[in-house]
């Protein structure tokens, strides 16, 4: 990651945002994350999402969703339209509203990437908000 934010230094970009997957127990690269985006931050501003690839239907993903919010993730997300109900893309979206709110974190939810035409992930995030 450090090369990338070189080359961002390099081309002008000066600031950028991270989609971070949190589904993974370390949170290995949520940290490696964190500590590039606090050696460059006085020159690149990072800001870093973390967002569950693999869902939220089980408690142990919610719980590393916050854990990445504690640790210092800037913002929080949901892939609604990945989860394997109704029911728990409905709980996907209550929960990434949830923490937001908790938190004080800004949200991003990907929403928009779904082959489903009968998706209903936009019209959840909408009612959610």
């Amino acid at each position: 990651m450090e090369d990338l934010v070189s080359t961002f230094i390099g081309q002008g970009v000066l600031y950028t945002r991270w989609m971070i997957d949190v589904s993974e127990p370390g949170l290995k690269a949520l940290s490696c994350a964190i500590a590039i985006k606090e050696k460059y931050k006085n020159t690149v501003a990072i800001e870093i999402t973390a967002f569950p690839q693999l869902g939220m239907k089980e408690s142990w993903k919610r719980e590393l969703l916050e854990k990445a919010l504690q640790m210092g993730a800037d913002q929080v997300s949901a892939v609604p339209h990945l989860e394997e109900s109704e029911e728990q893309e409905d709980t996907s979206v209550q929960e990434c509203f949830r923490l937001a709110q908790q938190y004080k974190k800004g949200i991003h939810i990907f929403c928009d990437e779904t082959d489903n035409p009968d998706s209903m992930s936009s019209i959840k995030i909408a009612e959610a908000a």
